[in-house]
């Protein structure tokens, strides 16, 4: 008998509701199981306790499992501490933070990735569509009014036959839209209350108009169209939470009025712009950038502005060629902008190249330094034969290069006809020639046609001297016949088989560099929104065992990853992260990175390599010119986070390289300081004796 008794309370015991925290599910590797059986849809967040976006989601996340309880939902939300329950993040693929997942029907084995946006009316109307139908029907006017008052956007369908042809039209837009409510009546009453008297649509927002009705043919495309040129604010202000809508929608025109928002006038610059925006609607984007944030400062060097020359307009494609335009007025008016963004869809306007000032000397050195303001002049005089280097003043192999450039140059410094010179790229662009890579070379023939010849040949003095001599023959290839210019399958293919082949040494390859954009997925911009697994390696395991603070051992889990960048960077060191070595090859070929850049996570795109414990990915960066002694924000080097992180087959990779064991950090540790006592193969590797020796 007191057997059966303990089995009994054994069994209560392990059915014990599960913990919650502001109304969301704290799951563990013990509980899982018993959750998705009681609550069978749960979303859940994998997260880790320092992560910055985690702690941004977090009050959202619990917002929308409160909403969810109230409305006496079956759904759940749940989280889990990835850093603690580690089994169960590695069964579930868990690679950064936060990760969200969504368990349907009790299912376990294949959740569904959530990929929408992170307020919590996005996560709520993601999960009712996901779990109910795509069109809720409103049964009278309490449940529409509730329906309007509740949501940042909602759309009715008001038609008087539920089996016509635009209420299945609309039904059909409806199951393309993931995050927003849609709904449908018939009730005369709310027709009455809506003011609606024949079947139409309408969207309802609490920003700028208030509402839209939508006037045309009913049909799922263009239902579409008015829902997506109406769900969006007229104005976006650019933040962390507004970036996925900015960069996963639709419209790949953005506008940028980069303003402080602490400026006297702010009120009455919004208004123009705001204005302005009201006759392109579905065309383009207008978006609000406050230049005083130490986030943004990235994005206005990248249009080459500073915070003293704001305000100011910027408009920019993110098509295929990732083309800038800037006004000719810097005046901020609606009828300004009006007239600029129509010259725009009009296709009337030039593109707007960034250029330096000439320099007073750029012809007194025997290497000529051209800037966009002069390039043409130079580069295309038809009496002179041109040898051009552009150049990024980051890229090792243009560091590498420098040297026999400069021989080169003194060699023909005195000939009438041939000019050797550089340009750096990095801040001066030029329409007639699309650089993609550096150092990239081009050879400007004398004569009227303005021909260029891309240099294929050695970089050495003597296959330079050979190429000039032969008047661009021997070494050249007429512009656009580089086999780097277009990328395809095969082009992917062969970046491959170069990781694989890498041996760290420099082969020739070329670090790169693009404004040009391809396709980006709604996943992957979601994925900005992470923070690697590989940064669990924070506090607890730089603390452990060593007597020594933990704020010197990394900066990455002791400071917030900021707010997103502009995309180049931010796609880039997602793929780095997460090891996608076709994605990374295909960025160095034909994306504008740069690989010295240090990220808001404190590292260089090398540092998070390592991190990841990616050797293949390591050898790909370095392979295009990464450079393995440089320091993160802390002092760090890649040998140190390697010896660190437990990395032997990194850290001997670096060594062979040459990476110094002796450079320190700022707390005055050397990578082998910090190797684990329990790591033998790293301690063999620095000959150090193992804990137990």
């Amino acid at each position: 008998m007191l057997k059966f008794v303990l089995l009994c309370t054994l069994a209560v015991a392990g059915r014990a509701e599960v913990a919650e925290e502001e109304d969301v599910l704290v799951l563990k590797k013990s509980n899982f199981d018993e959750a998705l059986e009681a609550h069978p849809d749960i979303l859940v967040e994998f997260y880790a306790p320092w992560c910055g976006h985690c702690k941004a989601l977090a009050p959202e996340f619990a917002k929308a499992a409160s909403m969810l309880k109230a409305e006496g939902s079956a759904i759940r939300m749940g989280k889990v501490d990835a850093t603690e329950e580690t089994e169960l993040a590695q069964e579930y693929g868990v690679r950064g933070y936060p990760t969200i997942k969504f368990f349907k029907g009790g299912e376990k084995e294949s959740p569904k990735e959530y990929s929408a946006g992170r307020q919590a009316d996005d996560m709520v109307n993601w999960l009712k569509k996901r779990t109910g139908p795509a069109v809720a029907p409103l049964a009278g006017v309490t449940e529409a009014e509730s329906l309007v008052a509740d949501n940042e956007v909602a759309v009715i369908g008001f038609f008087k036959d539920a089996d016509s042809a635009g209420a299945k039209a609309y039904e059909k837009a409806a199951e393309a839209i993931d995050d927003i409510p849609f709904a449908v009546t018939s009730d005369d009453a709310v027709f009455a209350k809506f003011e609606v008297s024949t079947d139409s649509v309408v969207l309802f927002k609490k920003f700028d108009e208030g509402r839209n009705t939508f006037d045309g043919e009913l049909s799922k495309e263009k239902l579409l169209a008015f829902v997506k040129a109406n769900q969006l604010p007229l104005v976006i202000e650019f933040t962390e939470q507004t970036a996925p809508k900015i960069f996963g929608g639709e419209i790949k025109s953005h506008i940028l009025m980069f303003l402080p928002k602490a400026s006297s006038d702010f009120q009455d610059k919004m208004d123009q712009f705001k204005k302005a925006a009201e006759g392109f609607k579905g065309r383009i984007l207008f978006i609000f950038i406050d230049s005083d944030v130490d986030d943004n400062q990235r994005i206005l060097e990248f249009f080459g502005l500073k915070k003293e020359e704001c305000p100011a307009i910027r408009l920019i494609t993110l098509e295929d060629e990732m083309t800038k335009y800037k006004p000719e007025s810097d005046s901020i008016t609606a009828e300004s902008i009006t007239a600029f963004c129509t010259l725009f869809t009009e296709g009337k306007l030039r593109p707007h190249l960034m250029s330096q000032d000439i320099p007073e000397d750029w012809d007194k050195t025997p290497v000529r330094v051209l800037v966009g303001k002069n390039f043409e002049e130079v580069a295309f005089d038809p009496t002179k034969n041109v040898f051009v280097e552009f150049y990024a003043p980051w890229c090792g192999h243009c560091k590498q290069l420098t040297p026999i450039w400069e021989k080169l140059a003194e060699k023909y410094k005195d000939s009438a006809d041939t000019i050797v010179a550089k340009m750096d790229s990095t801040a001066n662009e030029i329409e007639a020639v699309k650089v993609h890579s550096f150092p990239t070379l081009k050879f400007f023939p004398a004569g009227e046609d303005q021909k260029v010849i891309d240099y294929n040949g050695e970089r050495t003095l003597d296959g330079f001297t050979k190429f000039l001599e032969s008047g661009g023959k021997d070494g050249g290839a007429p512009a656009g016949d580089d086999e780097d210019e277009d990328m395809d399958a095969e082009d992917l293919d062969d970046i491959e088989e170069q990781d694989e082949d890498s041996d760290g040494e420099d082969d020739g390859h070329d670090e790169l560099f693009s404004s040009r954009q391809k396709g980006t997925s709604d996943s992957t911009m979601m994925k900005y929104y992470q923070c690697p697994v590989s940064q669990t390696i924070g506090v607890k395991a730089y603390a452990k065992d060593r007597g020594v603070p933990v704020s010197c051992k990394s900066s990455a889990p002791l400071k917030p990853v900021r707010s997103v960048h502009f995309p180049n960077d931010i796609v880039f060191l997602d793929c780095v992260r997460h090891g996608e070595l076709e994605r990374i090859g295909l960025f160095l070929r034909a994306r504008r990175v740069n690989l010295d850049t240090i990220y808001h996570s404190g590292m260089a795109a090398v540092h998070e390599a390592v991190l990841s414990g990616n050797l293949e990915c390591v050898k790909l960066l370095v392979h295009y010119g990464a450079n393995i002694v440089q320091k993160d924000e802390e002092g760090w080097t890649p040998l140190h986070m390697a010896c660190s992180d437990g990395f032997p087959h990194i850290a001997r990779y670096l060594l062979s390289l040459g990476a110094d064991p002796e450079l320190e950090n700022e707390c005055g540790e050397k990578p082998a300081d910090l190797i684990e006592p329990d790591n033998k193969e790293l301690l063999e590797l620095f000959g150090l004796a193992a804990a137990d020796d």
